[in-house]
């Protein structure tokens, strides 16, 4: 009786400071003389503690036949109705608690309310109905036990759903704790011993001088060698727990020495997928994709809000399209209250939730990475400019180069020696090269601009596909290569822009020309779907080998060991130029090879790219048409 009987009054005590809810503070109504007659209640459960131990409790006990019989007195129905009133009224706090509170707070509480409904059960039926009802002894033990069930329920709360957020605070009090206990024991049996052997190789050593210095001995050494062990244990517990110290001093490192946004992006995924121990994390800038839930958020974040936490949600569309795509916390990237982007994470691999610490970091992360993307964009566009002006500035001296060195070459009325016209042609060669560098970089700098024009229009990809062999005839004829084009009955329309398509094509062909072997086929072969339509590409090639094939749609991807087997050398850019006239209109190119069976370049597109109306508009410009990748 005596274990029991504080337990309700110290559950309504915590129930009475948990809610969370603008009613919460009143001093007035239930609550607030709730609040003003606890004292007098703990009064009372003291009082009732201490006649559990007289025979007001119970006033006397028999045995019939082996089983004990109990005399209840007057402190017993005290005792009853005072656990059951008491707990009646937890249970109405811990009620109202649930129903004002929202997302996780909300299911904190149902957790809660569960664990201390089974205590309260179990409990009072083993404690007070079993015995004083039916003089039942058996279930006397399942009475404080029965307390497991709310200590369970808080402490799931705890671990998953961030409870108070006492998990690091448990852990490092039961690591401490034990780890003292532990030292204790151990380093007073050592010296212990140590006094025993003194006394017995001294045996005319007084012991009283012994013992004082053993035990003066042991008073110095102690708290160094504790500090020892405690470093020693932080190191093994508390490695893998969130640092916010050392995750800002690793971010403030990664935003230094991040030369370009893509490149920050990468390693601020990186480092929330490590530090924060999240399944998956991306960076998405406001695009048309996701319209509905960028007007979601954008309402949200106008609150006022530093993040946005999925578990603290109520049911509603926001948290609906959160659910789809299965993220657990949004932070956004915004300068002077507009928003430029959102920070996306998704859930942990734990299944935990986020802890405080890790909520307050996140806070203040939000603004850090939108000045550092807000420079970096800068930077980019200055670097953007001043290749499209270089480029602009390039391409018209090395036209007229290039036409004068034609002019000399194939005009018929002049006569060049041989060694002249050869270093003629060499220089034709270069400024050939140098001007599809410059058409390169031209369009390189559009698309990273987000300023390339297109032009859709329904077209069959297997003509241009003909018309791509057709260009390329002459250049396949010279190694003796020839074009096996496999036609299926699928159709092969698609709407998309005929020049960039082209353009891509004539560099998939190019290249599978370019690391043939002479006399070898290139077989071409076109296939659909209802929602796609494809275009496979294969040569006869060396084939790549996987680790180069992560860096060929990488800007200046050159594959160095391929070009050593092929007398053409290139600018890097045709792939990673061709992949992002692909992905303008959600489309994709893939790769299959095995070194030394050659490569298969597969080109994916989607039948239609956008509405009839959107078509016959004529020109578009590709902006925010990339679709966002988690």
């Amino acid at each position: 009786m005596a274990v029991t009987i504080p337990i309700p009054w110290l559950f309504m005590y915590f129930t009475l400071h948990f809610p969370v809810s603008p009613r919460k503070n009143k001093p007035n109504g239930r609550l607030g003389i709730l609040h003003s007659i606890m004292p007098v209640l703990g009064v009372w459960t003291m009082l009732l503690v201490a006649i559990s131990y007289t025979p007001v409790m119970f006033s006397s006990l028999w045995l019939v036949e082996g089983y004990p019989h109990l005399s209840a007195g007057i402190g017993v129905a005290a005792y009853g109705s005072t656990f059951l009133a008491f707990s009646i009224v937890a249970t109405w706090l811990l009620f109202k608690t649930y129903i004002w509170q929202t997302g996780l707070a909300r299911l904190q509480s149902a957790y809660i309310l569960l664990g201390l409904s089974l205590t309260i059960i179990f409990g009072f039926f083993a404690n007070f109905v079993f015995v004083t009802v039916f003089q039942n002894f058996d279930f006397v033990a399942i009475g404080p036990a029965s307390s497991l069930f709310l200590i369970s329920a808080m402490s799931y709360a705890m671990l998953k759903h961030r409870l108070l957020d006492l998990k690091l605070a448990v852990l490092r009090f039961v690591v401490y704790v034990s780890t003292l206990l532990v030292m204790t024991l151990a380093y007073s049996t050592v010296m212990s011993e140590l006094q025993q052997r003194l006394v017995n190789y001294l045996p005319s050593f007084p012991r009283q001088i012994s013992t004082a210095v053993s035990i003066a001995v042991a008073l110095l050494c102690f708290p160094v060698l504790l500090r020892k062990v405690q470093q020693r244990t932080q190191q093994l517990f508390y490695k893998s727990l969130f640092q916010p110290e050392r995750a800002h001093q690793i971010l403030s490192q990664i935003i230094s020495n991040s030369v370009t946004s893509d490149k920050l992006q990468q390693e601020i995924d990186r480092f929330f997928c490590t530090e924060l121990g999240v399944e998956w994390s991306g960076i998405v800038t406001c695009h048309e994709e996701d319209s509905q839930l960028d007007e979601v958020l954008s309402h949200f974040f106008l609150s006022g809000e530093a993040i946005l936490v999925f578990d603290e949600l109520d049911e509603a569309t926001l948290k609906g399209l959160l659910r789809q795509k299965n993220i657990q916390l949004v932070i956004p990237i915004s300068l002077h209250h507009h928003p430029k982007g959102w920070v996306y994470l998704g859930p942990k691999h734990s299944g935990n939730a986020f802890s405080c610490e890790q909520l307050k970091f996140l806070e203040v992360v939000g603004p850090q990475l939108a000045l550092a993307i807000d420079h970096l964009d800068q930077v980019d566009r200055i670097k953007e400019d001043f290749v499209s002006i270089a480029s602009h500035e390039l391409r018209t001296p090395m036209t007229a180069i290039k036409s004068y060195l034609w002019l000399c070459l194939f005009k018929p009325s002049l006569v060049l020696p041989d060694n002249v016209k050869h270093h003629l042609q060499t220089a034709y060669s270069a400024t050939e090269r140098l001007l599809d560098l410059v058409r390169d970089l031209l369009t390189l700098s559009q698309i990273e601009a987000d300023q390339l024009p297109l032009k859709r229009r329904p077209v069959r990809l297997l003509d241009l596909a003909k018309c791509s062999v057709l260009e390329l005839e002459s250049l396949a004829t010279s190694k003796h290569i020839h074009f096996q084009i496999n036609e299926s009955a699928v159709d092969t329309s698609c709407v998309v822009d005929e020049t960039k398509i082209s353009e891509v094509l004539n560099n998939l062909l190019g290249n599978a020309i370019k690391f043939s072997p002479d006399s070898g086929a290139i077989e071409i072969s076109l296939d659909g779907s209802e929602q796609y339509v494809t275009i496979s590409i294969r040569d006869q090639g060396p084939g790549i080998s996987a680790a180069d094939q992560e860096r060929l749609f990488q800007k200046f991807g050159i594959i160095q060991s391929s070009y050593r087997k092929s007398p053409d050398s290139g600018t890097g850019l045709g792939l990673y130029i061709s992949q992002q006239f692909a992905k303008l209109h959600k489309g994709l190119i893939s790769v299959s090879s095995i070194l030394g069976q050659g490569s298969t370049f597969t080109l994916s597109l989607p039948r239609e790219q956008l509405s009839l109306a959107s078509v016959a508009s004529g020109n578009r410009y590709a902006k925010n048409l990339v679709p966002p990748s988690y």
